[in-house]
C-alpha cells in the first residue's frame, strides 16, 4: 500500500491522544506489513466506524450536505473512527480518517445552514492525533449561542474525541457508553536489533544535536526519551486546561481533570465524574438540540446530575442555587417550538401599507398634485420610486433655480384617506409628520411651515 510510510509516520515518535487498547488494536494488522516484529497483541477489534447508513448518505448526497439533516431541523456532525489534523488519509483497511478540518467545516456549514436549528455530534472515537484538536476544540467552545449543540457519546468518545465532544453544550451518553482517556501517548519503535539480523546497517548524516532524536533504527536514548517525555507532558497539560475550560459550568477543574488519570468513565459514573450530563441516546440529544435557544441560560434544560457547558461562557448553569424557573418533569418531551405569529404578521402588512399610503400622499400634496395619489397607492412604487418622480417633473417644470418650498395643506388631524378608514392624527404629529415627508422629499431644501 503506497500510504503505509505515511502512515507509519503518523503513528510512531509523535503524540497521540488516543485510547491505548486501540492503538493496540490499530498494530495488530500493521507489524507484518510495517516489518515490526514481535507478537500482536491479545486484542481483536475490528475499527469499522459507522458514520452514515446508505439512505442517510443518499440523503446527504440530495441535500448536497456532508451532514445528515433530520426530520427536526437537526445536523447530526459525525466525530466517528480514528481522528486525524488532516483528510485524505486511510486505515489498513482502506476506511477513511476523519479530519479536524472536515468536522470544522460541517460544524460551520451547519451553523450557517437556515434549514439547521441545532447540531448534534455523534461521537464514536478512540481519538487520534494531538495535533490541532486543542485549537478546534477552544474554536468550537466558541460558538456556544448561536445554536443549540449537544453532544452523544454514541457510544464511546475518548482522549481527542472527548476534547471536541466537551466543547458542545451538554453531552449525553447511554448507560453502557464512555468518556475519558485525557491523557496523551507516544509510542517509539526499536528496529535495531531486527536490522542487525538482517545484516541492515544504517549511516545517518545529520545536523543538529536533536535531529536524530526518536530515530526508529536505534535504541532511544535517554535524553532522547527526556525530550518526548516533556512533549508529552505539555499536550497533557493543555489537554486538561481544554477540558477544564470546556467543562467550567459542571465544576470541571484542571485538578479534576487530572485526578480521571486517564481513565475511561461508562454510564452514570461518568455524569459523577463531570464528563457528562445525562443519560441518553441519539435521540435525545436530538430532541435537546431541536428545542429553541432559552434566554437566562442560553441553553435547553434537561434533567441532569451535573449542568453542563453554557451557550455562553458567561452564562449560568442549572444548580440548586439556580434552578431552572418551570422544570420539566423526568422523561418529558420537550415542548415544540412556538410556530409564527400569523396574526403579528399580518398587522405588521398593514401598518406597512397604511405608512407607505400616508407618505405617498404626502408627497402628492406637497408637489401640488394631489389627485395622482390614488394612482401611486394603487402600483407598486415605493415612497422612493415617488418622491423622485415627482422632483423630476418638479425639476421640468421650474425655470428658475432656488429653493423649492411648499406649505403643507389643511386639513387639520387628517393626513390621508388609508386603507380602513381616515388616520386621525393630533396637530403635534401632524407637524412632525410633514416636517419628516418634506425633508425625505426635497432634502435641505425644503421649509416646514
Amino acid at each position: 500500500m503506497n500510504d503505509l510510510p505515511r502512515l507509519a509516520g503518523r503513528i510512531f515518535n509523535r503524540p497521540l491522544m488516543v485510547e491505548p487498547l486501540e492503538l493496540d488494536a490499530m498494530m495488530a494488522p500493521l507489524r507484518a506489513r510495517l516489518g515490526v516484529q514481535g507478537n500482536a497483541p491479545s486484542v481483536e477489534l475490528v475499527v469499522a466506524p459507522r458514520a452514515m447508513d446508505q439512505e442517510d448518505e443518499a440523503a446527504a448526497r440530495r441535500d448536497r450536505r456532508p451532514y445528515l439533516v433530520t426530520a427536526e431541523g437537526v445536523a447530526i456532525v459525525p466525530v466517528l473512527g480514528v481522528l486525524v489534523a488532516r483528510a485524505g488519509q486511510v486505515t489498513p483497511d482502506c476506511t477513511e480518517l476523519r479530519s479536524y478540518a472536515a468536522i470544522e467545516r460541517d460544524v460551520m456549514m451547519a451553523l450557517r445552514d437556515p434549514g439547521v436549528r441545532g447540531i448534534v455530534y455523534d461521537g464514536d472515537t478512540p481519538g487520534g492525533e494531538a495535533a490541532n484538536v486543542m485549537e478546534l476544540s477552544a474554536r468550537l467552545r466558541a460558538l456556544r449561542g448561536t445554536k443549540p449543540i449537544i453532544a452523544v457519546a454514541n457510544t464511546g468518545a475518548y482522549s481527542a474525541g472527548y476534547a471536541l465532544l466537551s466543547a458542545a453544550d451538554r453531552i449525553l451518553l447511554p448507560p453502557s457508553g464512555g468518556v475519558g482517556s485525557i491523557g496523551v501517548v507516544s509510542l517509539h519503535v526499536d528496529r535495531s536489533e531486527e536490522d542487525a539480523r538482517k545484516g541492515h546497517r544504517y549511516t545517518w548524516i545529520a545536523a543538529g544535536a536533536r535531529k536524530l532524536d526518536g530515530n526508529p533504527h536505534a535504541p532511544l536514548t535517554d535524553d532522547a526519551a527526556a525530550v518526548i517525555q516533556a512533549e508529552v507532558t505539555r499536550l497533557y497539560g493543555l489537554f486538561t486546561e481544554t477540558v477544564a475550560a470546556n467543562r467550567k459550568a459542571a465544576g470541571m477543574t484542571v485538578a479534576k481533570a487530572v485526578k480521571t488519570e486517564a481513565g475511561l468513565f461508562f454510564g452514570e459514573d461518568a455524569i459523577r465524574a463531570g464528563l457528562a450530563d445525562e443519560i441518553g441516546g441519539l435521540a435525545e440529544a436530538i430532541r435537546l438540540a431541536a428545542a429553541p435557544l432559552q434566554s437566562g441560560r442560553g441553553r435547553p434544560s434537561a434533567r441532569s446530575q451535573h449542568a453542563g457547558g453554557t451557550m455562553a461562557d458567561d452564562n449560568q448553569a442549572d444548580s440548586p442555587a439556580n434552578p431552572p424557573a418551570n422544570p420539566a418533569p423526568q422523561g418529558a418531551a420537550a415542548a415544540p417550538p412556538a410556530g409564527p405569529d400569523v396574526a403579528a404578521i399580518q398587522a405588521a402588512a398593514n401598518a406597512a401599507a397604511q405608512a407607505r399610503a400616508a407618505g405617498i400622499a404626502a408627497l402628492c400634496e406637497l408637489a401640488g398634485v394631489p389627485h395622482q395619489a390614488a394612482a401611486f397607492i394603487g402600483s407598486n412604487k415605493t415612497e422612493a420610486d415617488v418622491r423622485t418622480e415627482l422632483l423630476a417633473v418638479k425639476a421640468a417644470a421650474s425655470t428658475v433655480g432656488g429653493e423649492v418650498s411648499a406649505a403643507r395643506p389643511p386639513g387639520a388631524g387628517v393626513i390621508a384617506q388609508q386603507p380602513g378608514g381616515p388616520q386621525v392624527m393630533t396637530a403635534e404629529q401632524v407637524d412632525a409628520h410633514w416636517n419628516r415627508v418634506g425633508k425625505r422629499a426635497f432634502g435641505n431644501s425644503w421649509k416646514g411651515i
